[in-house]
């Protein structure tokens, strides 16, 4: 949390946060795969399918002995990684929601909503579980939690600590709608210093890796693997096989460019694993791509089997764009 949050949340609720350092989520997933991880409640998402590395995503979430899953979709993280006790409460999705509620656009505009329809009664929305569940380990004289069972009272706080949601705090009384401060830009000018933005490479990235070169004797071609959302899918949920973007009827393939379809006399439609240290994907059906050569591209979050848990220090972000693999030919069966 950015020190400015960190003290305004603290001003205006009038609680003292903790200060010690908290985990990453690759990080807690990490602590669980050897058992220091007790408990987790997972608010949404789809944390299996989100990690990389499949296969140690499941142990890891095996090994934490209790889980409790809030979720309005059934999901891959409901039946893997689920040894031990597991609870999955199901939610009322936006449009069931009694209460108005806001969205943040991919454009950083704030549209509001006016509440949808009570299409099963007996559900709970998501603030409701969280609320009551706070209200019973939270003394009441530490913060009173029952007054975030009405969304307005959520969003005055957040216009109030968050930079560029000031008019959040307002939003239920105005009921105007509003681009977030600082983030629609009109002009050239950032805010940095010098008002010019700045790019920064990871400092993990292998450029070497990145230049086609033949391979020494004895070993096979490396490629660098980008995994991809399809058309047909949200994050991690996937709706569709069909991919409308990319002209696919399913998810089984591997993206190649023509030359490299070539060099491993290969043609499209072939049948191919894709290997590395971390795992493999087998019998991707080979399809011609404009991608640059040496790379590939393929589907996430199924590709995560291949993505290592290496990160970039700064954003803790593993390299679900940028990892090598090898591509190996099937054989076909006697």
């Amino acid at each position: 949390m950015k020190s400015q949050v960190f003290t305004a949340l603290e001003s205006e609720l009038g609680i003292a946060l903790p200060t010690s350092e908290g985990m990453h989520t690759l990080a807690c997933v990490q602590a669980a795969e050897v058992g220091n991880i007790d408990f987790a409640l997972l608010l949404g998402g789809n944390l299996f399918s989100a990690n990389p590395d499949t296969g140690f995503s499941e142990r890891a979430l095996s090994n934490i002995p209790f889980k409790v899953m809030i979720n309005s979709t059934l999901n891959q993280t409901h039946l893997n990684g689920v040894a031990g006790e597991n609870l999955v409460l199901p939610i009322r999705v936006r449009d069931e929601e009694q209460q108005p509620t806001t969205q943040e656009s991919m454009f950083n505009f704030v549209r509001m909503s006016d509440g949808g329809f009570d299409r099963i009664p007996a559900l709970l929305s998501e603030v409701e579980i969280i609320t009551a569940i706070a209200e019973q380990l939270i003394p009441q004289a530490t913060l009173d939690f029952s007054q975030f069972r009405k969304h307005r009272n959520i969003r005055y706080v957040i216009g109030r600590v968050i930079p560029g949601f000031e008019d959040f705090a307002h939003i239920d009384d105005s009921k105007r709608e509003f681009h977030i401060k600082g983030r629609h830009l009109d002009s050239p000018l950032f805010n940095t210093p010098s008002r010019r933005a700045r790019f920064t490479v990871p400092e993990i990235t292998n450029w070497r890796k990145r230049q086609r070169q033949a391979p020494a004797a004895g070993s096979d071609l490396e490629f660098i693997l980008t995994s991809v959302r399809s058309e047909g899918q949200f994050n991690t949920i996937i709706y569709s096989e069909e991919d409308v973007y990319r002209n696919q009827q399913d998810r089984h393939v591997l993206f190649m460019h023509p030359k490299d379809i070539a060099l491993l006399n290969l043609e499209e439609g072939a049948l191919v694993d894709v290997v590395n240290a971390t795992g493999a994907m087998e019998k991707l059906r080979v399809a011609r791509y404009g991608i640059r050569p040496g790379n590939v591209m393929t589907y996430f979050p199924e590709a995560n089997v291949l993505i290592p848990q290496d990160t970039d220090h700064r954003s803790k972000t593993p390299g679900f764009k940028s990892v090598s693999v090898q591509i190996r030919t099937q054989q076909p069966s006697s």
